[in-house]
């Protein structure tokens, strides 16, 4: 519902509504004042009020119609999301066990790593000591066979 009010000025009519007010020159300002005084007094200032608050009333439904025109298409994307949401959560779900089987898989081939590791260095150090053994008697055999040879020539001269 929207409200006219048609005013004649200097042989003019303007229409000034709610929705499109077209501007008024100065002088014309001064007869729309004056013609809303006389309605408002010839009226009573009861009834303009009344129809104030109609106006108000009505155009405060004409809102709130548009809004209830738009909740099924709200209701409708907020269905579609939380599909979509469930959708992305069951995905995210079963790639996070994957990855969690992944993890396990990599965790155990790391601990079975180091336990080689482990074993490697121990025979390591022990091939380090073997071979240090080796190296001194290699050195004592090598001594023992300079003085028998020492000895044995002594003998021959």
């Amino acid at each position: 519902m929207r409200v006219r009010l048609c005013i004649k000025a200097q042989s003019k009519t303007a229409v000034v509504d709610d929705t499109d007010a077209r501007f008024l020159q100065s002088s014309d300002f001064a007869f729309l004042y004056t013609t809303c005084f006389k309605f408002v007094f010839d009226a009573g200032l009861v009834d303009i009020l009344l129809t104030v608050l109609f106006y108000i009333l009505v155009s405060k439904m004409e809102e709130l119609h548009v809004y209830i025109k738009q909740l099924p298409n709200q209701l409708q994307s907020l269905e579609r999301r939380t599909v979509q949401l469930a959708l992305d959560n069951d995905r995210l779900l079963e790639k996070m066990n994957h990855l969690g089987s992944e993890v396990g898989t990599i965790t155990e081939q790391v601990i079975a790593a180091e336990t080689n590791a482990t074993i490697v260095k121990k025979q390591y150090i022990d091939l380090i000591l073997a071979y240090d053994r080796l190296l001194e008697e290699n050195k004592s055999l090598k001594d023992r066979m300079d003085w028998e040879m020492v000895t044995s020539t002594e003998e021959i001269i």
